[in-house]
């Protein structure tokens, strides 16, 4: 069971966006990365049929036409009919879907994330997200694409979007593709990294992969607002000579309580990415 891309190629005027030649997703939480521009908003909208492009994408072995039902997707900004409701609008997308004009798992929603009534007009940005959210969630997708979902949120609107990515991530076989800036943390429930620069895959592994990989790179240095969480999970580093930054004394061994350290949401791994390159870096496997 995967996301299998094979030969993509997306251009716009002749010119190429993003290029994947292989690349495999298993079930799971993975979170999509990189610079602006990198390539991350169209590989979903490919994903979702939105764009079309060369080479082929099979989900769990099958066409995309044949799963589109099973996706759920937040497009950044989420679009709405503005003069409608909350309700209005989520009734609009079960009419699209065929599905029950009453559908207790979609009005339980609306309530759980707060969606106020009124017509959409009158929402704020957050409120707004949270039913861009609720509208991606309520047919419970197998496949639930993410664009930047935490913009707008408050922190009850965070919070409550990572416990149910995270429940999601409990089921083995569905999937959670999450565009994700690392200014809006991380969660010990990732599974999968993918890392995009200029149209291309440079990184796809699991958070002690990335850290392998991006510590290496970077020779063990390390934000400096990493001191807290080094210090409490008893990881020794000294000053670096580089500002802003210190430098890990053994990075390989720390590897494990580095993801303790996650776990416990004390530092966020996508922030090695802010970091400059010094060292050039080993190839993809």
């Amino acid at each position: 069971m995967s996301v299998v891309f094979h030969q993509v190629v997306k251009s716009l005027k002749s010119h190429v966006i993003l290029q994947i030649p292989e690349l495999e997703i298993p079930p799971g939480l993975t979170v999509i990365t990189g610079a602006n521009g990198s390539g991350k908003t169209s590989l979903l909208r490919i994903l979702t049929g939105i764009w079309t492009a060369c080479g082929t994408i099979q989900f769990d072995g099958l066409p995309p036409t044949a799963q589109y039902r099973r996706i759920g997707y937040l497009q950044d900004p989420p679009g709405f009919y503005d003069h409608l409701s909350a309700y209005e609008m989520l009734a609009y997308y079960r009419a699209i879907a065929k599905q029950p004009s009453r559908t207790p798992y979609a009005a339980d929603l609306l309530e759980q994330w707060s969606i106020p009534s009124g017509s959409i007009r009158q929402f704020s940005r957050g409120q707004r997200q949270r039913l861009g959210i609720v509208c991606s969630l309520w047919h419970d997708p197998h496949y639930w694409l993410l664009d930047e979902p935490f913009t707008g949120l408050d922190g009850q609107g965070s919070r409550l979007l990572w416990e149910t990515v995270a429940h999601r991530a409990q089921t083995d076989s569905s999937y959670t593709l999450m565009v994700l800036h690392p200014d809006h943390g991380f969660s010990a429930a990732v599974h999968h990294i993918l890392v995009l620069e200029a149209g291309h895959v440079v990184f796809f592994g699991s958070p002690a992969q990335f850290f392998h990989r991006y510590l290496a790179v970077r020779q063990g240095r390390v934000p400096h607002r990493w001191r807290t969480a080094l210090d409490v999970h008893h990881i020794l580093y000294t000053e670096s000579d580089h500002p802003g930054e210190l430098l890990l004394s053994a990075w390989e061994p720390a590897i494990d309580s580095l993801l303790v350290a996650v776990a416990n949401q004390l530092l966020n791994p996508l922030d090695l990415l802010g970091l400059p390159t010094i060292a050039s870096p080993t190839e993809v496997s």
